[in-house]
């Protein structure tokens, strides 16, 4: 008797076509994250942190009052919904 079982493990094939998609995916979102800034409103900025999150300890902030993902003016005690750590 033959078993129709067949292995849930992926071929090389199918990981290199996963992989190959991947890729131009992962390269545009990343371009696309230094390209295109939002508005302070759409980021929900505000000017004064009130949470303990400034943007000066944000992995965004570029310094020199500027934001790698919100457009404008930024303060280095400001903050936004978009706020990572370091």
């Amino acid at each position: 008797m033959k078993s129709e079982f067949k292995s849930p493990r992926m071929g090389r094939r199918g990981a290199l076509m996963l992989i190959g998609a991947a890729v131009p995916v992962l390269a545009l979102s990343t371009k696309a994250a230094n390209a295109f800034q939002m508005p302070e409103s759409t980021a929900h900025y505000v000017p004064d942190a009130t949470d303990g999150k400034p943007c000066a300890k944000c992995k965004f902030y570029e310094g020199s009052n500027a934001c790698k993902v919100v457009k404008g003016s930024i303060s280095p005690k400001g903050t936004c919904m978009l706020w990572q750590p370091h």
